[in-house]
């Protein structure tokens, strides 16, 4: 999730260089990068809510990958229009991907751990400043070792076989069958609202995660 936008920075100016893009360019595909996560926050928030937090977090880790390795190889653009439009559609995809990696991880926290929340986000801080410090370091040794295109291809890989990991540990989204209604039709309509279940936070929980955010 992290190794993308912590890549980039000190990878793509200098490949963007050999296909003469300009440093206004690279600027304006950082901002339109940035842009996504405020374009498309609600909208995760609804898909989030409409197909549960365990299918959007492995689109989102799925999605992240894909685009990271697209991105790697970038480095073999026939062109630079090839290689401009790639940048764009590859950039704003891994941060799609990212925002809804985060934000799914910040619906868990708030479920799973309320008691506990603002351990729990600094805890989430912790790992994703170390997951940082490390891609930074492997990046950096993967770049010396292969160029512009190995650390992404890398990255991305092991982002696509932590997706077996997640479908293994992450909890389902949908409730044990805990109804005991002797009303045949409110019993129909149990089934259809279980996947929000995990989504149903208090006024004070959802008050407390975007206090921290």
């Amino acid at each position: 999730m992290v190794a993308p936008p912590v890549l980039i920075s000190p990878f793509f100016p200098a490949e963007g260089e050999k296909y003469e893009v300009t440093a206004i360019l690279i600027g304006i595909m950082y901002s339109v990068r940035e842009a996504v996560s405020v374009v498309f926050g609600p909208l995760i928030g609804m898909a989030i809510a409409a197909f549960g937090p365990k299918i959007c977090f492995i689109t989102g880790v799925g999605t992240n990958a894909i685009f990271s390795i697209f991105l790697g190889l970038l480095q073999y653009s026939p062109s630079r229009l090839w290689f401009i439009v790639g940048s764009f559609v590859c950039l704003i995809m891994t941060n799609l991907g990212g925002s809804v990696i985060f934000t799914t991880a910040l619906t868990y926290a708030v479920k799973l751990f309320p008691e506990n929340l603002n351990l729990t986000i600094g805890t989430m801080e912790l790992y994703i400043s170390i997951a940082e410090f490390v891609a930074l370091a492997l990046g950096g040794f993967l770049h010396g070792l292969g160029g512009f295109m190995l650390p992404f291809v890398v990255f991305g890989v092991i982002e696509i076989l932590s997706i077996f990991l997640h479908m293994y540990l992450l909890p389902s989204d949908e409730e044990p069958d805990i109804s005991t209604s002797e009303n045949p039709e409110v019993d129909q309509e149990l089934p259809k609202k279980r996947h929000l279940a995990p989504l149903k936070l208090s006024s004070n929980q959802t008050a407390a995660m975007f206090q921290i955010t």
